[in-house]
């Protein structure tokens, strides 16, 4: 799966197409492309599955350079495990000297050693998930992984004395550093676990802060609103007043208004100033609901009203209820 996603996605890449990949990732360019995946036997000309392999690899080792991308599907295997790992590992070398990108697949455990042994090389594995048997289909780098046989095997119905023998003869014939690997792919699954917690972790903080960031821009509009209503209703005071103020001073100057007259006028002057401060304060006669958002005075912060008590209101300020 890893392999043909790779190829595929290179040759996508230099026909132009786009393909699926993370913001700011780099593909490198190719001169050459090497693949060896499936069986490759052939009746009419004699070859087994082995040959058919070595052939291609041959292939490969006279032609590939620094400007090709190899992929090697269960590299070494049809033939002796032993000799079929060594095999790989002078290819390996092999290819490494070419400067080729090689990306080769095994169940071969001296092979997954030798790679963390190296210093130009390193594993990577598809995630399985143990409990349903499935592969996750998520890469990771720096494990090798296991291919789960017992596991299948007990799962498909073979009787837990015949998984029992054969875990037994595995544990048997495993090396020190066999053991050790699993012992360090083991701490790596786990911490692994632990990163794709914390990454979740993580995203669900983020949609909290877009949710967060969304509710201040909100609360930030209608604070606006309500300013432009009330400057609109401010300014609406203020030319009723200039109208009423250029009326009395016209009837100032075409009559000799009487004293309990000009006492009137100024008064109806100073009430249309009181409304105007008024509305400033409190935007008039609103009635405010559940639900409206307010500017608490004492703190200068905007919050929720979450209930009304006759004429106390329980205002939600930051997760705090203020009277």
């Amino acid at each position: 799966m890893a392999l043909k996603t790779v190829g595929l996605l290179a040759l996508m890449n230099q026909c132009g197409l786009a393909i699926p990949c993370d913001f700011g990732a780099e593909l490198g360019v190719f001169e050459a492309f090497f693949a060896d995946i499936g069986d490759g036997q052939s009746l009419s000309q004699s070859l087994s599955t082995f040959s058919a392999h070595l052939l291609k690899l041959k292939a490969m080792l006279n032609e590939a350079n620094s400007k090709s991308l190899v992929l090697i599907d269960e590299l070494g295997s049809g033939t002796d495990p032993s000799e079929g790992e060594a095999l790989a590992m002078a290819i390996l070398e092999e290819l490494k000297e070419r400067e080729a990108l090689v990306l080769a697949t095994t169940h071969y455990p001296k092979l997954k050693s030798f790679a963390f042994e190296g210093d130009y090389i390193s594993n990577a594995s598809m995630l399985f998930d143990e409990e349903e048997l499935k592969p996750t289909y998520k890469l990771v780098a720096g494990l090798s992984g296991r291919s789960y046989a017992l596991e299948i095997a007990k799962n498909l119905g073979f009787s837990d004395k015949l998984i029992k023998k054969a875990k037994d003869y595995k544990r048997a014939n495993l090396s020190k550093s066999d053991l050790l690997v699993e012992k360090l792919e083991n701490s790596i699954k786990e911490e692994q676990v632990k990163l794709e917690k914390l990454g979740q972790l993580e995203e669900e903080l983020r949609k909290e802060q877009e949710e967060l960031a969304l509710t201040n821009k909100q609360i930030k509009l209608l604070e606006e609103k309500i300013k432009e209503r009330a400057d609109e209703e401010i300014a609406l005071l203020v030319d009723e007043a200039m109208e009423s103020i250029n009326e009395t001073l016209e009837k100032l100057k075409k009559e000799n208004l009487k004293p309990h007259e000009v006492i009137a006028a100024k008064a109806e002057l100073e009430g249309i100033q009181e409304k105007s401060e008024a509305l400033e304060e409190d935007l008039g006669d609103y009635t405010f609901k559940v639900g409206d958002y307010v500017t608490v005075l004492s703190t200068n912060k905007v919050g929720r009203i979450s209930e009304i008590r006759g004429k106390d209101y329980l205002v939600d300020l930051a997760g705090l209820s203020l009277r």
